[in-house]
């Protein structure tokens, strides 16, 4: 079930998705693109389930490979899950996050 996360996290899975859209990554490509914090920014997105553990590298099984879930699902399964918007925190945060993230897709991909 996917969760809401808090606005820097949110900026962060944005940065990532301009870099690596929904191509694999691994830890250390993350950390050349956020610069800090990679590893607990990684931590919470996975446990929010927007981004996946695709697997690790076959020659080095300390790497590991993620991938970041499709944006659309995201927010169609935050505005569905009534545990997300039971409250009118969680609403505001749903809508605050829904807009800002739709701005940057608009932005990143120069849609009218």
């Amino acid at each position: 079930m996917t969760k809401l996360i808090p606005k820097w996290i949110l900026l962060a899975y944005s940065k990532l998705l301009s870099s690596f859209g929904e191509n694999p990554f691994t830890t250390e490509q993350a950390k050349k693109i956020l610069n800090s914090k990679t590893s607990v920014i990684l931590h919470k997105l996975n446990k929010s389930e927007w981004i996946e553990f695709v697997g690790f590298d076959k020659n080095d099984t300390r790497k590991r490979f993620y991938k970041l879930r499709n944006s659309k699902e995201i927010i169609i399964n935050l505005q569905e899950d009534k545990e997300n918007v039971k409250s009118k925190s969680c609403r505001e945060t749903l809508l605050e996050n829904s807009s800002l993230f739709k701005s940057f897709i608009k932005e990143t991909f120069f849609i009218p």
